[in-house]
């Protein structure tokens, strides 16, 4: 087919990626370049200068020599910009204290912090206050040390004395999995009190709160007054459901296991336990909960991934790609996919989009830019890019437009080989061929 081709093909990224990140490191993380003049009379750290270590950083007045094995191990950004060949003209940078690695815009103390996660002498006994935490997360998130600002966020939102709404802002700014916030959410929904003005304006300074709280965000609002004469949904009423949702003018009584099994979100919001003054919510017609921004048409799809009375969905099957009889449009595996993802029905939202990838009527286009828009993998869409790279004639802008960068250049690349080789395949051996190089460049998106 395309021998060794892959390999090469990485291999070019790769370096490309690898000097890009080097040349730009002293730029973009608040480096300096070392050739700059020292400030006078620095002094060592009196903890953190090691006589074997082997780096050195100053930050602001203080040489820190420590040893670059945690760097590089922790970091992408350390490792590229630590890992320059020996004689190159760059390599004494950081070995001396009269050549030191600046760090600029950080301060001592923080930098401290982020270097005791390495030298704790207590056993992992990793004790620390909200601000100790704050600093380390900032520090490690801007460095990408990975691990480690992971698990700085997760000892700060184990914290008892940081209000659930400080987490959720760090969360939000951050980027970190919801999943490490149920008890924030829980209390946040059991308390009397609504979520202050003061902290939606500190949500929204961090660009949090996109979720504000499992009540009082993600569409669903509870209390409301509900419209005059609602009517019971024909099919979606069941006499033994525990759970009533309101969405548009018409309930649903359904029953909370399969949200309380599949979705995170309603995991949290279902399982409040017994006493809580908003427990009755969702227990009657007068009170059920407010789906709001959301068609009753698209809550009843996704009642109908657990309804279905000609098969069934179950997470197991949906994971190894096995199926029972669901039959739908395009359109109603969107507005599944849409709903599914919203609320975190994880393993349903990527059954929805293997379904929607297999639909034969739906352009490799609309596949790709649907797996764009929801993060989902690309293994499950190789038939939609071999469509791609042997039609005759190429992407147009818009379509471009709409499958993003990455997608874009994958597929020329493809197309630019099978140019390149100037032999005429069937279309049978030029798909054979077209797989070989693209299957296991998608296994690694």
């Amino acid at each position: 087919m395309f021998p060794d081709s892959e390999g090469r093909v990485r291999k070019a990224m790769d370096k490309w990626f690898l000097l890009q990140r080097i040349r730009d490191s002293y730029e973009d993380y608040n480096l300096r370049s070392p050739s700059v003049n020292v400030p006078a009379g620095p002094k060592h750290h009196p903890k953190y200068y090691f006589e074997d270590g082997n780096i050195i950083f100053l930050v602001e007045n203080d040489l820190f020599c420590i040893h670059r094995h945690f760097f590089v191990r922790e970091s992408v950004v350390f490792r590229d910009m630590l890992s320059f060949p020996s004689g190159s003209e760059t390599f004494t940078e950081g070995q001396s204290d009269d050549r030191p690695i600046v760090l600029q815009n950080v301060k001592s103390i923080d930098f401290e912090r982020m270097v005791w996660i390495f030298y704790n002498g207590n056993h992992y006994d990793y004790t620390a206050s909200a601000e100790e935490w704050s600093s380390i997360i900032s520090l490690t998130h801007m460095w990408q040390f990975e691990h480690m600002c992971e698990a700085a966020f997760r000892a700060y939102a184990a914290l008892p004395n940081v209000s659930p709404a400080e987490k959720i802002t760090m969360s939000q700014k951050y980027g970190f999995p919801r999943k490490h916030l149920a008890d924030a959410y829980l209390e946040i929904c059991s308390r009397d009190q609504p979520v202050s003005v003061e902290e939606v304006r500190k949500a929204m300074r961090g660009k949090a709160f996109e979720t504000s709280c499992y009540y009082r965000g993600y569409t669903l609002i509870v209390g409301t007054k509900v419209p005059v004469h609602p009517k019971r949904h024909p099919k979606h009423y069941f006499e033994d459901g525990d759970v009533i949702f309101l969405v548009e003018n018409v309930l649903f009584c359904v029953h909370r296991h399969f949200f309380v099994r599949e979705s995170i979100f309603f995991r949290v919001m279902l399982l409040r336990p017994t006493g809580f003054k908003t427990f009755t919510d969702g227990q009657s017609d007068d009170r059920p909960i407010v789906l709001q921004n959301v068609k009753s048409i698209e809550f009843e799809r996704i009642l109908w991934m657990f309804y279905n009375g000609f098969g069934f969905f179950d997470p197991l099957y949906a994971r190894k790609g096995i199926y029972s009889d669901y039959t739908a449009s395009a359109e109603e595996w969107s507005s599944i996919i849409s709903l599914a993802h919203m609320w975190q029905f994880e393993h349903m939202s990527e059954a929805a989009f293997k379904a929607y990838a297999a639909l034969p009527n739906v352009s490799p286009v609309e596949k790709i830019s649907l797996r764009r828009k929801y993060n989902f993998p690309s293994k499950d869409l190789v038939d939609a890019y071999v469509e791609i790279c042997q039609r005759k004639y190429p992407l147009s802008v818009e379509e471009g437009d709409r499958i993003g960068v990455e997608a874009l250049v994958l597929i020329a690349q493809i197309r630019e080989q099978l140019c390149s080789k100037g032999k005429y395949w069937s279309r049978v051996e030029r798909k054979k061929a077209i797989i070989s190089e693209i299957q296991p460049l998608l296994q690694m998106r």
